[in-house]
């Protein structure tokens, strides 16, 4: 059984490409949760106009912790990368590498709380009293929330299975906010 801190640096390079491509495939969706949210702030119905600077922040979050992440990667991917020369890369990681790695996948699972709340209290929006451009602001928010949450929870679940880790402990969605 594997302590707290003895990965190898295979393993943290496996979930660190793992990372990358989930990086890669949240930035545009990021993007569109940006675009889409100053749509729904321009909104003449109030509650889908708060909800939507909601919704900007927290897309605006996540696009600067993806551009940290993304150095963040790139920088471990350099000092860890080709692990030529050393016995099929069981060099153990430096513990302040794993701290980065497990804080990144807290991040992602945090995501994927925060994306689930802003989906609830977007379903508790009337539709009804939105007109047809506002709906369709208002599902478009929703499918690229539930995109975040998704990839998000995934990229987490796939990492951490990777490392061997407790799920619970990592990808808890632990910060929950109140609706």
């Amino acid at each position: 059984m594997k302590s707290k801190h003895a990965f190898t640096l295979i393993e943290l390079l496996v979930v660190i490409a793992l990372l990358t491509s989930a990086v890669g495939l949240l930035t545009p969706v990021v993007q569109n949760v940006q675009a889409t949210a100053g749509r729904a702030q321009r909104s003449s119905n109030p509650d889908l106009a708060r909800l939507g600077a909601e919704v900007g922040e927290f897309g605006l979050r996540c696009s600067n912790n993806l551009k940290q992440m993304g150095l963040g990667l790139h920088t471990a991917r350099d000092t860890y990368g080709p692990l030529e020369g050393t016995p099929e890369g069981k060099r153990e990681a430096s513990p302040e590498v794993v701290n980065e790695v497990t804080g990144w996948l807290r991040l992602f699972g945090d995501w994927e709380g925060d994306a689930r709340d802003l989906v609830g209290k977007l379903d508790r929006l009337p539709s009804q009293d939105l007109s047809g451009e506002d709906q369709e602001t208002l599902r478009r928010l929703k499918e690229s929330l539930g995109k975040i949450q998704r990839e998000t929870g995934s990229a987490c679940r796939r990492a951490v299975k990777e490392l061997g880790l407790n799920q619970a402990q990592i990808c808890s969605n632990s910060r929950r906010r109140a609706s």
